[in-house]
């Protein structure tokens, strides 16, 4: 047989140039992105930065570290990977999208040695394995549905979770091959390396990343062969209890959150769990469609207009979404033995979204979640462009052109986001239905001077949509930026108000900022009563009406409103209420605040005197939350800035006069 190109001395050339070069292509193809900005979520999840202040000392450390919010485990080490990048908020985008851009290259060069290692452990010729392995990973590391994961600066917690999994699955290989050569002592390390700990690093990136033992399992059951000789039995024993046993305790730890699940659900989502899981084989064959037919500009990180299934056949997709996912997962593992690596990558690919696309009542639709199943996704396509047989240098130069055209669909949307208003601007026009995607545009639209634009856009928005609040404070505030608000318009977003179950921090953000613009910027139509008038309508809401969280916003509000009229008893009052609807020292500290910034320190102090330490915690850790608020306790947090703030009121009231108002008396 002749030798291949990829053997000997030009293997070694391959190895060396191609990687660069295909780290270069990617490189050029992403950077226009690098001149782009924070998103979405990017602003929850980075504003820890700011409220910590992390370097400053070990216990503003460890309490950053601990307050993510949402991931039970907290993505702590992702937590500290922004810290190479800024140390305050807010603060520049570039240094995160750079080192988002840097861990995408890294996770492509990991993705080129896993394949190989893969194909080796095959059996594969020597250096035959390389030219797939390159292709396969140079098509998913040029894909243009990344270009939502590498610049959304706030993915970095799946990027590093890929990250994990790659070095686990590269550890998992290198044991299972000291195995077969009956190393056993030298195996164990390698094998519980790739397994155990590095499950645990990925999974405190993000909590997808706990998958990595059932995609061992996939890689196990379809691509890898047996271990033959003496040494089969005990491996399998091994692989049973660092694979089989932790993906049977995260089955069991997933169904085990379906009781928390399905009430969340039925409280902030407009579906139930029930539809969620129907709807999710749409999901998964749209992202099959979207990996295989890719569009730089067709994509977004809003897919709020995703229509969730209802029933079997409403939308009448899913019924056959259903069926043939299922169907194509009998196939892939029927053909795991004569087809192992497409099974494989199909396999790996279900396996990597059966966390995110399974009853947690995540939203239904998001493009970054495809970053780590898609990896080996491509593998079976550079098979068979590389592989012996009639047109093979036809086949080969089909690769070439696959390459440069990807790179060249990828530049053109990283340069798409490096303009935020076009970028903004064209998700609207490809997600006409997303009530996210048409405000995100609006507020564009209100920051480049055009408020007129985004209230024709809020207007032909809420005919499609009128119950979304986000939508009707859009245009609120257009019409501010106009000259004055309609009352059509406030009737609109009072009927919002009363409909959208999922608006709640909304509510609250927009009414409060609202109550400190009318004293600076007053808008015509939109007064202290008004506001008022929106504030009480929160309660009209069936989702917020008994919830304490709610019921505590909504008092809140209405004491700053008495508060901006120079009612301060009244603001008292209503502050008081809502503390001990749901007493939590943040809260009581930000009315303290309130109240001694609008000139009654000795209320202040009053309603200060009303606080007491919380119990303190024991038990279990059953998530990063508890350990955040342990973290709190244990190093006196509340105590402490309470502490600082009742002294500094103190020497206000002494320093005047006379106290401004009579002694108040304390609440039980």
């Amino acid at each position: 047989m002749r030798p291949s190109f990829f053997s000997g001395a030009h293997c070694v050339a391959i190895r060396l140039l191609i990687p660069w070069f295909c780290a270069v292509l990617t490189l050029w193809a992403f950077a226009p992105g690098l001149g782009g900005t924070f998103l979405f979520d990017d602003f929850v999840n980075l504003s820890a930065l700011g409220e910590f202040r992390p370097t400053s000392n070990l216990k503003s450390f460890l309490l950053y570290l601990s307050s993510a919010p949402g991931d039970p485990l907290g993505r702590p080490i992702s937590l500290l990977s922004f810290l190479l990048d800024g140390q305050e908020w807010p603060t520049s985008p570039t240094p995160f999208l750079r080192t988002n851009l840097l861990l995408h290259l890294v996770n492509g060069q990991l993705l080129m040695l896993l394949l190989m290692h893969l194909a080796r452990a095959r059996g594969e010729p020597r250096g035959q394995e390389v030219p797939p392995a390159l292709l396969g990973a140079s098509l998913w590391m040029l894909h243009p549905l990344f270009l939502s994961t590498t610049l959304y600066v706030v993915q970095r917690e799946c990027m590093l979770a890929a990250t994990w999994v790659l070095l686990g699955g590269l550890a998992w290989l290198r044991g299972r091959r000291l195995a077969g050569l009956g190393r056993r002592g030298a195996a164990i390390p390698w094998l519980a390396a790739g397994s155990l700990a590095a499950t645990a690093l990925a999974a405190l990136s993000k909590a997808n990343g706990a998958l990595l033992p059932m995609l061992l399992l996939v890689a196990e059951v379809t691509v890898l062969p047996p271990l033959p000789g003496a040494d089969a039995n005990w491996f399998r024993r091994a692989r049973f209890a660092l694979l089989g046993l932790p993906t049977a305790a995260l089955f069991a730890a997933v169904m085990g959150m379906a009781p928390g699940a399905i009430e969340s659900a039925s409280e902030f989502r407009p579906w139930s769990i029930g539809q969620r899981v129907l709807t999710e084989p749409r999901v998964i064959l749209d992202y099959l469609r979207v990996l295989f037919l890719p569009d730089a500009y067709g994509q977004s990180i809003f897919h709020d207009d995703f229509v969730p299934s209802t029933a079997l056949l409403h939308p009448w997709q899913t019924l056959p979404a259903l069926a043939g996912l299922c169907a194509l997962i009998a196939v892939a593992w029927r053909r795991r033995r004569k087809n192992p690596v497409a099974s494989f990558a199909f396999l790996f690919f279900i396996s990597g979204h059966l966390m995110e696309g399974s009853i947690i009542p995540l939203e239904l639709y998001f493009e970054h979640r495809n970053y780590l199943p898609a990896m080996p996704l491509f593998w079976p396509l550079a098979q068979w462009l590389f592989a012996p047989g009639a047109l093979r240098a036809a086949r080969i130069c089909t690769s070439y052109v696959l390459v440069l055209w990807l790179a060249v669909l990828t530049h053109g949307g990283a340069r798409l986001w490096s303009e935020p208003l076009q970028l903004g601007l064209h998700w609207a026009r490809a997600h006409p239905l997303s009530a996210r995607a048409q405000a995100y545009a609006a507020q564009l639209e209100m920051q480049s001077g055009a408020p007129d634009r985004a209230r024709d856009r809020m207007l032909g928005a809420l005919q499609q949509n009128p119950t979304q609040a986000q939508l009707a404070y859009n245009l609120v505030n257009a019409e501010c930026a106009l000259g004055g608000v309609s009352p059509s318009s406030i009737r609109t977003l009072r009927a919002a108000i009363a409909a959208d179950r999922s608006a709640a921090a909304l509510n609250f953000t927009w009414i409060a900022g609202a109550i400190g613009q009318v004293a600076t910027t007053p808008c015509p139509g939109l007064d202290l009563d008004t506001i008022e008038g929106l504030a009480r309508t929160i309660r009209e809401n069936p989702a917020f009406r008994d919830a304490p969280g709610r019921v505590q916003d909504t008092l809140h509000l209405l004491g700053r409103i008495a508060l901006a009229r120079g009612a301060p008893r009244e603001a008292l009052e209503y502050f008081r209420q809502a503390f001990f609807t749901l007493p939590r020292p943040e809260t009581v500290l930000q009315q303290t605040a309130l109240l001694a910034s609008a000139g009654h320190p000795d209320l202040g102090l009053c309603h200060l005197n009303d606080f007491s330490p919380p119990p303190e915690r024991r038990g279990i850790w059953r998530s990063m939350h508890d350990v955040h608020a342990w973290l709190l306790q244990r190093f006196h947090y509340w105590e402490s800035e309470i502490k600082q703030l009742r002294e500094a009121l103190a020497q206000d009231v002494s320093g005047g006069a006379d106290a401004m108002h009579p002694p108040c008396t304390s609440h039980p």
